[in-house]
């Protein structure tokens, strides 16, 4: 398999295929809280994923620049496996305080994958995600020509499911930016936590790098680690 070509431009990449480590070219520490678990009950590569039970399990990782993008682009996917569609659950949500949040990508209660941001940007697609089965799931948004009321520049951003792209907006300038909270993976924030139930595997977040602006096959292997 070769490597790849935008490994330097990763951020955070967990393949929860062993431990919530971030083999990323610059690692983060990542904290487990609740009952998060590498699981063998279910897997996409290999023999384990990361398991959530939707009460208290959430990953929390610190706040970087890398996690503030600001107008550049940005990939973030993963593979997920939702034990039930019927209630809101985050995948991935980035914090201004511990209330507030800045961005994030979550799955609706109606089973929709939907992000939502500060920009103001709200994307949602049409078609639900399955419960009980392992999906690719991602969201690309690419810089897009300078904004005329500002130094900031206009943006696409797409959703992605198992490749297809399901929806699209005009992303503003100012988006992305706010410092000093933490990431978390099956958590929202203290007041809109949102808890996440089901595995996840093979967390990546790309920085400066719209990775998917069409259709995709989806990865057939596990994220490069070069």
């Amino acid at each position: 398999m070769s490597g790849d070509p935008y490994f330097a431009s990763t951020a955070l990449l967990l393949p929860m295929s062993s431990t919530f480590s971030d083999i990323s070219p610059s690692p983060k520490v990542v904290s487990v809280y609740g009952n998060a678990a590498i699981s063998s009950a279910q897997s996409k590569w290999g023999s384990s994923s990361g398991y959530f039970d939707g009460s208290g399990d959430y990953l929390e990782i610190p706040d970087h620049v890398a996690f503030r993008p600001e107008y550049n682009s940005f990939t973030i996917e993963m593979w997920v496996r939702p034990a039930a569609i019927g209630s809101a659950m985050t995948l991935f949500a980035k914090r201004n305080t511990n209330g507030s949040i800045d961005y994030r990508l979550y799955i609706t209660a109606s089973g929709m994958l939907e992000f939502a941001s500060n920009s103001p940007t709200t994307i949602t697609t049409s078609a639900p995600l399955i419960a009980g089965q392992w999906q690719h799931v991602a969201i690309s948004k690419v810089s897009g020509p300078q904004d005329r009321y500002g130094p900031y520049t206009l943006g696409r951003a797409r959703l992605f499911v198992n490749g297809a792209p399901l929806a699209e907006a005009e992303t503003g300038g100012y988006q992305y930016i706010d410092g000093g909270a933490e990431c978390s993976i099956g958590r929202g924030s203290a007041t809109i936590p949102d808890y996440f139930s089901g595995h996840i595997q093979d967390v990546r977040f790309t920085t400066g790098i719209a990775r998917y602006q069409g259709p995709f096959i989806p990865p057939a292997a596990a994220f490069p680690t070069y």
